[in-house]
């Protein structure tokens, strides 16, 4: 009996390695949180995680080399505001000890910006408060903030934005925009992004009418892509009281002002996108590509049932900052629940990740993310290290398939949408992907099913009018007898009728002159 109990014993452990080894890498790869995303009607399905944990860098992993962090200890990192990658090498804003650090590719301390000195070295500025780091064609931008004491004894701000090589060696400093239609007394830039013309866009504290652009000189050159003002019954009942009473009560007036942007991100074909913190903008405005005229082009999908909505449904996200990969994707922080949704060019949501709890994965306070190949990089304020997220299985076929989809390509990319809704069968916008490539290979009867649950009413009205077309054409041989032999029985039946009522039909006759 013992010798049977160890041998089952044994075929049990065999049985349970032989699973684990079978299970897909993606059901092996735990996190601690859940995935979830979105059905047609906005209510939170359950969701396979696109992205898990891979690793905590910390500063001490970094090596980083002088400065303190928040607790004091040395060579470390304080409050990191910004975290900017460029090529194989990362730049971080080292807010607290008031410089930039630079990374190589395997998060290893390479060097530090402290201050940016001219070739010629009669100017010479220091890198104060960074709370941003912008890299182009070997050209690095920091935007500094500095507090200065007026005649009054009152203290202002008077930020500016430091230009340099690589090197170290500066370029120029861009100072407080300087112009009639500009009145600014506190001048705090936060974020700065530059075109291939080399003209400034920069977001500034307190500054409502948008962002800021400078030209090559540091010349002011316009206000652009500001938020549009949004009409609460407030502000509506202010402007009958007006029409009504013609007169304005100075100390009860509700200002109608544009709200400012939380952060903004240029990508690789000159788009800006911006993001928007609190709910004084629609939902579906918090994330904005703003084109040259300074309109959004992030149209969401019109055969949508509800609205998009950027961040969470349930509660309102803080968007903290943005980042679009060369493919189109679109990751965007919230800060309040510390979590990352992302995004393809239609406004889909792919995925959720991240949290704020304690464990390997989560966030206490993310202010910046980027990345690298298929990772994402988060970085940790409060702490002062980076998380890193690496794909899932699930993800990678999403990919693929969203890309086919995004293309126009349905039949190439069905197989992969059904690979995917083997991992995630809630994920409505595959089974509008396959009814798609369905009705492209005309298989409208097929077809017609997964539109219905993909939601996609405009392809399913074609299906269905194709599919109509394609029942009449099939059956037409024994369809036309059919008719004609249903309205031959029509005809004898109401006779049949008359008679049996003794309904006689009038006999007319035509008479001749």
């Amino acid at each position: 009996m013992k010798l049977f109990a160890k041998i089952m014993s044994v075929v049990a452990c065999v049985v349970i390695v032989a699973c684990t080894v079978l299970l897909p890498a993606s059901a092996l790869s735990l996190a601690p949180y859940e995935g979830y995303d979105y059905d047609p009607y906005g209510q939170a399905t359950a969701a396979p995680l696109g992205y898990i944990p891979d690793k905590k860098v910390t500063y001490v992993d970094m090596n980083v080399i002088g400065g303190v962090g928040q607790s004091g200890a040395e060579n470390g990192l304080n409050r990191p505001e910004d975290m900017f990658r460029y090529n194989d090498t990362f730049f971080i804003a080292d807010t607290g000890n008031n410089r930039i650090v630079v990374l190589d590719s395997e998060l290893q301390y390479v060097t530090e910006y402290t201050e940016f000195v001219s070739a010629d070295g009669s100017e010479s500025y220091p890198i104060l408060s960074p709370r941003d780091v912008f890299v182009r064609e070997d050209t690095i931008y920091v935007c500094c903030n500095e507090t200065k004491t007026d005649d009054k004894g009152k203290n202002y701000k008077d930020g500016y934005i430091l230009s340099a090589t690589l090197e170290g060696t500066l370029n120029k400093r861009y100072g407080k925009p300087v112009h009639e239609s500009v009145e600014i007394k506190d001048y705090e830039p936060l974020t700065v992004v530059v075109d291939k013309s080399g003209y400034l866009y920069i977001r500034a504290l307190g500054i409502l009418e948008g962002l800021i652009i400078l030209d090559t000189d540091g010349e002011f050159v316009q206000y652009y892509g500001a938020n549009k003002v949004v009409m609460t019954w407030a502000l509506v009942v202010q402007a009958m009281w007006k029409k009504v009473f013609n007169r304005q009560s100075t100390s009860t007036t509700i200002k109608a002002v544009p709200t400012e942007m939380s952060n903004l991100f240029m990508d690789s074909e000159g788009f800006i996108y911006t993001t928007t913190s609190t709910d004084t903008v629609e939902a579906n405005l918090r994330l904005r590509k703003i084109n040259p005229l300074g309109e959004n082009t992030l149209i969401p999908d019109p055969n949508a049932i509800i609205s998009t909505v950027y961040g969470d449904r349930a509660i309102t996200s803080e968007l903290e900052d943005v980042y679009v990969d060369e493919e189109g994707y679109i990751a965007v922080v919230d800060l309040k629940m510390s979590r990352i949704f992302v995004y393809d060019s239609r406004s889909v949501q792919l995925t959720v990740f991240g949290n704020g709890h304690n464990q390997l994965g989560s966030i206490k306070h993310p202010t910046a993310i980027t990345k690298y190949g298929e990772k994402y990089y988060v970085l940790d304020q409060i702490s002062g290290s980076i998380n890193i997220y690496k794909p899932t299985e699930y993800m990678k076929k999403l990919v693929i398939a969203d890309k086919y989809y995004r293309d126009g390509h349905y039949v190439d990319g069905e197989k992969y949408w059904r690979e995917v809704l083997k991992y995630n069968s809630n994920f409505s916008i595959g089974y509008a992907a396959i009814g798609k490539s369905l009705l492209q290979k005309e298989q409208y009867k097929e077809s017609l099913a997964y539109l219905k649950y993909g939601q996609d009413r405009t392809s399913y009205s074609a299906a269905l009018a194709e599919y109509r077309k394609q029942y009449v054409r099939d059956n037409f041989l024994w369809f036309v007898p059919l008719l004609l032999a249903c309205a031959v029985a029509f005809i004898k039946g109401i006779g049949l009728i008359q008679a049996a009522l003794g309904i006689q039909r009038k006999k007319t006759s035509i008479k001749f002159k």
